[in-house]
């Protein structure tokens, strides 16, 4: 028997599809391969596009302070020529808040209009005449009538169907401690980082969210190596152990995200991290809503191939020119060490 729509990885990307899906008219489930509460190794920074896509999910900024989230006002950027260079926010606020917290938000969300399976971990997708037939460890398969692959940056799954977006790959170390910090989000340059940054940004109660981003090939003991020089300069205490993670960078030449099986890939999985700034969430929540507008579309139409199409068409233009280079871009490209800019 088929059922609706499976949507593999719980992440923002993951919830998005499945909310648009459900309110689209479409039966889904989640697929998690961890358990609630499952945490992400990232600086757990809301910019304010993220933060206005989450108010229309409900998700106000009194929520986010419930989460125990903290907003910021201002971006500091620090190891430049000397005085840190501060912009402010005009009228708009961005907030840091632990990916733990805001992640299972958004699945408690989710999980009133669909269904979630956590601990359930996906191995293959097989296209059948009228959907896909997924694979799962320790469990029985069974068939869909379409799938959402949200399940992150390694994304086995839609590199196997070509629909990854071949990105560039990046890396983060981060960690939680006690350390000084401004109030404001801080990025710290300079040759050591290169090609990258570390930052600094502020939770409550005095804790902050201290890490290093790799945006070239440095992984490993390197990226250990430069997080523990700058927790050092940062005189942080109370260290917790260092959390590391993949980042699949936005390459520009994907040219699809969608199989006619009624398969589509977004967020991470989709390789659409900023990549020059290394910021994923505000790809994976645009991206994850589209995904679950176009399969309800797609289910609707009698499975017309043509809005799985324009769905990939979509992904390339909107992308494309979210990350052109332009001055701004091409200087903060400068100031991590990148080539072009």
């Amino acid at each position: 028997m088929t059922s609706g729509v499976a949507v593999i990885g719980a992440g923002p990307a993951g919830c998005c599809a499945a909310i648009a899906l459900a309110r689209g008219g479409v039966e889904c489930t989640l697929f998690e391969h961890g358990y609630p509460g499952k945490d992400k190794a990232c600086g757990d920074a809301l910019v304010p596009t993220a933060v206005r896509f989450l108010s229309l999910l409900g998700i106000s900024e009194s929520a986010l302070a419930t989460l125990g989230g903290r907003p910021f006002g201002g971006i500091a950027l620090h190891g430049l020529y000397g005085v840190p260079w501060r912009f402010p926010l005009p009228q708009s606020t961005g907030w840091v808040v632990r990916r733990a917290a805001i992640d299972q938000h958004l699945r408690d969300i989710a999980a009133e209009e669909c269904h979630i399976a956590y601990d359930a971990t996906v191995t293959a997708i097989v296209p059948e005449p009228q959907g896909v037939r997924l694979t799962f460890r320790g469990r029985a398969t069974q068939s869909f009538k379409g799938a959402v692959i949200a399940s992150g940056s390694s994304n086995v799954l839609g590199r196997g169907f070509g629909i990854c977006g071949k990105p560039l790959m990046g890396a983060s170390l981060t960690m939680y401690c006690k350390a000084s910090h401004s109030g404001d989000i801080e990025f710290h340059f300079g040759p050591t980082f290169r090609p990258g940054y570390a930052w600094r940004f502020p939770l409550s109660e005095g804790a902050v969210n201290l890490g290093v981003c790799s945006l070239g090939t440095v992984y490993g003991s390197r990226l250990r190596e430069l997080g523990i020089r700058f927790a050092v300069m940062s005189e942080a205490s109370e260290v917790l152990s260092w959390r590391g993670g993949a980042g699949a960078l936005w390459s520009g030449t994907g040219t699809a995200w969608h199989h006619s099986a009624g398969i589509l890939t977004c967020g991470d999985a989709a390789g659409l991290v900023d990549p020059s700034t290394g910021e994923g969430i505000t790809a994976a929540l645009e991206s994850g809503w589209r995904a679950g507008e176009t399969l309800a579309s797609f289910l609707h139409s009698g499975r017309d191939p043509s809005g799985l199409e324009a769905y990939s068409d979509w992904i390339g233009a909107h992308f494309s020119a979210k990350y052109q280079q332009e001055p701004l871009r091409n200087l903060w490209r400068g100031f991590c060490g990148l080539p072009g800019a």
